[in-house]
């Protein structure tokens, strides 16, 4: 996991973002392909579609905070009638390192519709070389552990970029259960991040760069777990369990 990518996740209130983008503002620019946002930043309003088995081992890995867990998603952009990428991922979490394949499917986020209730196995074929090695073990790993849709978990995640380090900021982060998997849009209607929270992640490779240290002292932030996919589950589908539900909450949000 040495070559794996930092990422550090923080809650941040919303009055204190001003004072956020002013610290880095030197530093960073949006990202280049970001679009407008409704508050007025520019990034993507992300959906992801999570999967696990039907004894949610993937959630129970994150409930244990096992230092290694592995995650499945598919992820794509912007809203329903748009015809936008969709990525298939997995990501291998070490402690706060994160390691991520990803394959770009042959379809885009419309077509992904007509696809069935399985529509990975529809991705291997049409694709070559890495991305259809990378599509293939998605599917063969879905399929082998017989995971299905748990959750789709949609936010606008606002994006600056200084070379390969990121910063986002995270808004409007809801969740719907056990959507369609060929239903990417899926209406999303539980609030995972209550207002007036905003999660902040940081990700960079090696060291963290000086702004994004300084951007911690200047705010007083500790990192701290925030699993959007836990918190999709918890909410969505454990909401009757409110000791795993107090589990996966951010500790600022308990302890304001």
């Amino acid at each position: 996991m040495t070559e794996g990518r930092w990422e550090l996740k923080y809650m941040v209130r919303e009055e204190n973002i001003p004072h956020l983008l002013d610290v880095v503002k030197p530093y960073v620019s949006p990202d280049e392909n970001a679009s407008l946002l409704p508050n007025g930043g520019y990034g993507y309003t992300v959906s992801s579609l999570y999967l696990d088995n039907e004894q949610l081992e993937g959630y129970t890995e994150r409930l244990r905070m096992d230092r290694i867990r592995n995650r499945v998603r598919v992820r794509t952009y912007g809203k329903p009638g748009d015809r936008a990428p969709v990525f298939l991922e997995a990501k291998r979490k070490l402690d706060n390192q994160v390691i991520k394949h990803r394959a770009r499917a042959p379809f885009d986020s419309q077509e992904w519709k007509e696809l069935g209730d399985r529509p990975w196995q529809a991705c291997v074929e049409p694709l070559t070389g890495v991305n259809r090695q990378r599509a293939q073990r998605f599917r063969d790993h879905v399929d082998g552990k017989k995971m299905v849709p748990v959750c789709t978990v949609r936010y606008e995640r606002e994006i600056f970029t200084s070379g390969n380090d990121r910063l986002t900021l995270d808004r409007n982060v809801r969740a719907a259960v056990r959507p369609p998997a060929n239903d990417l849009y899926a209406p999303s209607t539980i609030r995972l991040i209550p207002e007036p929270w905003v999660v902040l992640e940081i990700k960079f490779y090696g060291q963290a760069p000086e702004w994004m240290r300084m951007v911690i002292r200047e705010l007083h932030l500790r990192a701290e777990p925030v699993s959007k996919f836990a918190l999709g589950v918890g909410l969505g589908l454990r909401a009757d369990h409110p000791l795993e539900v107090k589990q996966i909450t951010p500790h600022s949000v308990l302890a304001a």
